[in-house]
């Protein structure tokens, strides 16, 4: 089932560390394959660095619009 599948990846191959004070997130995978897993971390930081880019975006255009409106 989806659901088993995707609590054993966070629970057993999946390792997040998120430090707020420094501002970091450290992304760690863990397989049999170390190709696999390199693979995997690769998505991972891809995916967060769209959000990022999204977020930022995002933000600059409601700064812009409330400065626009002052």
């Amino acid at each position: 089932y989806m659901q088993d599948a995707v609590k054993f990846f966070r629970e057993d191959i999946l390792s997040i560390v998120i430090n707020k004070k420094a501002g970091t997130i450290i992304v760690g995978v863990f397989d049999d394959s170390p190709q696999r897993a390199k693979e995997i971390v690769n998505f991972l930081i891809n995916q967060l660095n769209t959000i990022y880019v999204e977020i930022r975006v995002r933000n600059a255009r409601i700064n812009r619009e409330f400065i626009e409106q002052r």
